[in-house]
């Protein structure tokens, strides 16, 4: 739990290893992981479930980490996308955060990292919400 109550992050990756993985760095954060193998299954999650953060995978077996971020409208005017690739490359950094990821983080990622990066979009998405219930 965070923030009072609990929040969902979609972690898209057909690897259900790498989703057990990150599921379990998420509930160490009190954050509540939601599991989706395809962009097509992510997108059913997102219509009827609030997410605060999206954790994709590079490699995914019906697009590419450009189709997800055009598909959640791209940081920031979304859903944080937090990308995790097996690539540690500093120019595909950052051409992932200039295409409008929040974030990219090397996989499997170091604790400390992953906490800091999840804990930074939930937070920027938390933001996001109080700014937008102020306007309207």
């Amino acid at each position: 739990m965070l923030f009072g109550h609990t929040l969902n992050v979609l972690i898209l990756s057909p690897d259900k290893k790498a989703q057990d993985a990150l599921g379990s760095l998420l509930a160490g954060c009190g954050l509540a992981p939601i599991p989706a193998a395809t962009i097509e299954e992510a997108k059913a999650i997102l219509d009827r479930d609030s997410v605060c953060v999206i954790l994709s995978s590079d490699e995914l077996p019906d697009g590419d980490i450009g189709d997800v971020l055009v598909k959640t409208g791209g940081y920031p005017t979304a859903v944080p996308v937090v990308v995790f690739s097996r690539l540690a490359d500093w120019k595909y950094y950052l051409k992932v955060v200039r295409d409008g990821a929040f974030d990219c983080l090397v996989y499997p990622p170091e604790r400390h990292e992953f906490e800091r990066v999840v804990r930074s979009a939930v937070g920027t998405e938390r933001q996001d919400e109080k700014h937008l219930a102020a306007a309207g």
